[in-house]
């Protein structure tokens, strides 16, 4: 019988020379291959992906653009050129730089490479430039040394690697201290469930129980059972961050004492009582107090009742935390932990059998007659607990525990009653935003406390929607606020009317006073209107009052329309940076983990079936059009990728595993609407109507490129596509987008008749750390900007992964931070990605303009760019399960193939006719000749200036003088075209 390293080495040996061998691994990962049921599941997997292979290899193509190329040049020309392949052809001893990992670059030429010099071996590199004292070792010798090295590993894994680096020890160390750590984390061989977050679920797997009861039965040996290690240094961050949290001390604080009590976490919890102990503080006599510290003696009779009122101290008398801190201080620090954690919460105290008032079902809760049952609820729930604090009030007298229960009743009364008052205002606000509309409000219903409040935060809102319209004579009719006649008043006497008019214009507005209405027309009341409006008033029962303010006019105090002043006995916050919070007693800190991170939406499973029955679906020629774009998107990056690699241009960046997310949202915009992109948006270019051959002309800067050649590759832009030129400064493009929608808004509004139009910007995460992410955020909200930004969050910025670049939750939290309409999406689903940008388009166009902000998860299957060797900073097998579990392309194509729209034979028709399209546009564009020299001097100014003449004289003759050292010969019209 095999053990479970030999099981390993024989799978690899078998399969490795068809399939990748970090496929293998992972694939392997994913099953038990001690249980016989289990290997055989396995190799049907792997058999499966043997017999695909040599098809997929024909077809030359690879989802994420890391296979390798095979026929690139059919049909290409040769050139008549003297330049042997080999001056062309080259390749570099770079395994992990390259996509084409393990293989020679292809020739794109097709020719033969001579030469007399003997190739190079791997020992001979110039890129090894140094040498290990392991290398005189035998094999055996340098097995046991690394042992020595990486105890954690097995020997199998030394073993293997060393014979995959053909013995060069200086790679196979490299490779096993990622091993190490990986092992180190307890992430490493568990296939797909080894990248799913902390604490997220993972999928329980086949026969682990029965193996489980192999162990307790002394089936299987202790090697075969050893449990993971956890890392240091993440079961240290975990407890600084928990005692922080429970106890609102710095964390750099709590860490420093933790290091100093040996990494133990109850170490550090008694130096923190020892030290509140120093401090000789009273202990309290709250009866609340002792019940809360009888419940938890009673839960963790180890601790003492001192340690335990320390703790309570130390946690600001908060029953959770105290508990939280209490568990750790008497939890084994050797205690293995259950992946559910069970906490038990006792519920409050009930010495009454009196019935509970039920609330109202929640789909009512938001509406008026909803809020309106809700005040009642809390209303008698409120009396109720009131009613029983002054029977236990009394009972307290003989009984200092029934004391500690009054308290507590007393406690949910009032809150019950903070509750009660703030549904009988969600139910004012409820109706009035039935019968109101943008310009009107109608206060019927409502009583005179509620009509203040509304009518103060409406009139402000209307006034700062308006933007630059209140310069610009855009304020029309003004607010209009309908308060009645008093006809339904006690006694038939007008409350509403003047209540609301007296308070707007004590705060400086100004107000028309009808017969029941009141029309706000914001400004300072002029010396000539102001005459006619204390007429009005009085006419209508209003009085004058001053105005206070810190302007003047005529020598007087006036206030300017646009204040908020602080009233006497306010709930409600009226500072003007923050109008809409309300006033507490209760001193607390916002933790971010106290809110559960924005969920992730999509609408079709991996499997290409469709969870969300409201999605509205495109028609299945569009479609089948969009996935050609995708096929278009992916052929070109394999292609242009080893074009580089082969020195044929000198920069390219691919889109692997982002192409659902350009495609996707590119469909549901308008041609009108104006777009900025980063360097990864290729699937909007292709989706708008870009062409292959526009693509090329700027990749290789020939003179048919539209940019005439000055830009680098992958900056792409067209005019006729209103696709901005991409600019490589990181995030230069938010700002700009933000200031282009605010544009779009003024010339909207100078023609109302003209078509609506919205600005979309597409950026990384990386991008958003960059100021200008904030900048044109803030500017986009407060302006009201119709502007949809697009962040696409693939996991990575170059080679910092998201966890070094922010703490909060991703992108989209920032959003809500700018009172910014927010959504993230699965950005492996087109369809989701599809109908999230549809609707954010019309979002943005609301009210005016308003901006929006989009955040597609996706992961980058391909280096950062042609410059980039992402291996280094992450590990193969996580690239690798990646491409084979989820991929936008697969994802689209099942759904097609589901509802009878693809199958495999028009998947490979159409990939050959894709890819001949393409090379024949990669080979017209290639022979193309640069842009004239003249070219470099056009376009500064409208016409050549004498001094440009003569610095285009001057490039001349120095061409003229020195032949042999410029070849010009690419350059359409050569130096003659510097003539004139």
């Amino acid at each position: 019988m095999w053990d479970k390293n030999e099981i390993h080495a024989h799978l690899l040996a078998e399969y490795s020379e068809t399939i990748e061998s970090s496929l293998v691994l992972a694939i392997i990962s994913d099953y038990d291959i001690c249980d016989t049921v289990q290997l055989e599941a396995a190799r049907q997997t792997l058999d499966a992906l043997k017999a695909d292979a040599p098809s997929e290899e024909a077809t030359g193509f690879d989802a994420s653009g890391a296979g390798r190329i095979d026929n690139l040049n059919n049909g290409f020309e040769t050139q008549a050129d003297d330049e042997s392949a080999g001056d062309r052809c080259w390749k570099s001893q770079t395994d992990d730089t390259s996509v084409s990992q393990e293989m020679a670059l292809p020739d794109l030429e097709e020719t033969d490479v001579e030469t007399n010099s003997t190739p190079s071996t791997q020992d001979e590199s110039p890129e090894r430039s140094y040498t290990s004292a392991l290398d005189s070792l035998g094999d055996n010798e340098k097995e046991a040394a690394l042992s020595g090295i990486f105890p954690i590993l097995t020997s199998f894994d030394i073993r293997w690697t060393l014979k995959k680096h053909k013995g060069d020890t200086n790679l196979a160390i490299d490779e096993l201290m990622t091993q190490s750590f990986l092992e180190e984390n307890g992430s490493r061989h568990k296939g797909v469930d080894a990248f799913y977050e902390d604490g997220a679920p993972s999928k329980p797997r086949k026969g682990k129980k029965k193996k489980r009861r192999e162990v307790e039965e002394g089936g299987l040996s202790n090697s075969d059972s050893i449990p993971s290690q956890q890392s240091k240094w993440a079961t240290a961050k975990h407890d600084i961050d928990l005692i922080s949290l429970n106890t609102g001390m710095p964390e750099n604080q709590v860490a420093s004492l933790y290091h100093k009590n040996g990494g133990s976490m109850p170490a550090t919890i008694l130096a923190l009582i020892g030290a509140h102990r120093a401090m000789n503080i009273e202990s309290e006599d709250d009866p609340v107090l002792q019940i809360y510290l009888h419940d938890l003696q009673q839960e963790f009779p180890a601790l003492s009742r001192t340690n335990l009122e320390a703790i309570f101290h130390i946690t600001d008398f908060s029953v959770g935390n105290s508990r939280a801190l209490a568990k750790s201080l008497v939890a084994s620090p050797n205690q293995s932990k259950s992946p559910i954690q069970l906490e038990f919460r006792h519920a409050p105290i009930n010495l009454n059998d009196a019935d509970v008032p039920s609330l109202p079902s929640p789909k009512t809760a938001g509406t008026h007659a909803g809020s309106i049952d809700l005040a009642a609820s809390h209303m008698a729930a409120r009396n109720n607990n009131f009613e029983k604090a002054a029977a236990y009030y009394r009972k307290g007298k003989s009984d200092h525990l029934m004391g500690g229960a009054a308290a507590y009743y007393a406690l949910e009364g009032r809150n019950y009653n903070a509750l009660a008052k703030a549904s009988s205002s969600a139910a004012a606000d409820a109706l009035v935003a039935a019968q109101s509309s943008r310009t009107e409000l109608d206060l019927h219903g409502v009583n005179v406390k509620d009509a203040l409040r509304i009518s103060r935060e409406r009139v402000t809102n209307w006034w700062h929607e308006l933007g630059e319209a209140r310069i610009m004579g855009g304020i029309g009719g003004g607010y209009r606020i309908v308060t009645g006649i008093g006809r339904h008043s006690e006694g038939g006497r007008l409350k509403l009317g003047p209540a609301v008019g007296k308070m707007l214009i004590r705060e400086g507005w100004k107000v028309e006073v009808g017969s029941g209405v009141l029309v706000v027309k914001a400004g300072l009341t002029s010396p000539k209107t102001k005459m006619k409006s204390i007429c009005a008033r009085r006419a209508s029962g209003l009085r004058q009052i001053p105005l206070k303010g810190t302007g003047t006019v005529g020598g007087r105090p006036q206030r300017w329309s646009s204040s908020l002043s602080q009233k006497a006995g306010a709930a409600e916050v009226c500072f003007p940076g923050a109008v809409n919070s309300k006033f507490t007693n209760a001193m607390t800190f916002e933790y971010p983990s106290t809110y559960p991170a924005i969920p992730t939406y999509r609408c079709t499973s991996p499997e290409g079936n469709i969870i969300d029955p409201t999605v509205s679906l495109p028609s299945h020629g569009l479609a089948l059009m969009m996935y050609e774009n995708m096929l278009k998107v992916s052929i070109m990056d394999i292609v242009m990728f080893e074009a580089q690699r082969q020195g044929r241009l000198s920069f390219y960046m691919t889109s692997q595993g982002e192409e659902g997310t350009c495609v996707g949202s590119a469909s549901a915009l308008e041609d009108g609407d104006v777009i900025f992109s980063q360097y990864r948006e290729a699937g909007v270019f292709m989706q708008r109507g870009f062409t292959f051959p526009e693509f090329m002309n700027q990749l290789f800067a020939n003179k048919n490129d539209i940019g005439k050649g000055r830009n680098m590759p992958v900056h792409y832009g067209s005019k006729a596509l209103n696709i901005h030129t991409i600019s490589s400064p990181l995030a230069t493009q938010i700002p700009h987008a933000a200031g282009a929608a605010y544009a779009i808004k003024m010339q909207d509004r100078q023609n109302p008749g003209s078509k609506p139009r919205v600005a979309v910007c597409y950026f990384g995460e990386g991008a958003a750390s960059e100021g200008d992410f904030h900048a044109a955020l803030n500017i986009a909200a407060t302006r009201s900007c119709p502007v949809i930004f697009i962040c696409r969050n693939n996991g990575y910025a170059i080679s910092t992964p998201t966890l070094e670049q922010y703490r909060g939750d991703g992108i989209a939290s920032r959003g809500t931070g700018y009172g910014i309409d927010t959504i993230r999406v699965d950005g492996n689903d087109i369809w989701a990605v599809r109908e999230v940008t549809k609707r954010a388009r019309e979002l943005a166009l609301k009210d005016g303009g308003r901006p929006v902000l989009i955040e597609a998860m996706s992961y980058r299957i391909s280096h950062h760019s042609t410059s980039d060797d992402s291996f280094a900073y992450r590990a193969r097998v996580e690239v690798e399960d990646w491409k084979r579990r989820d991929n936008p392309i697969t994802r689209l194509r099942k759904y097609l193939e589901n509802n009878g729209l693809w199958n495999d034979e028009k998947e490979a028709e159409t990939r050959k006719q894709l890819r001949s399209a393409f090379l024949k546009a990669f080979s017209d564009a290639e022979k193309v000749k640069k842009p004239s020299l003249r070219s470099m001097f056009e376009d500064i100014y409208e016409d050549l200036t004498p001094e440009i003449r003569a610095q285009m004289k001057e490039l001349k003759g120095i061409l003229e003088r020195y032949p042999e050292e410029y070849d010009i010969t690419e350059f359409e019209g050569g130096k003659e075209s510097l003539d004139g």
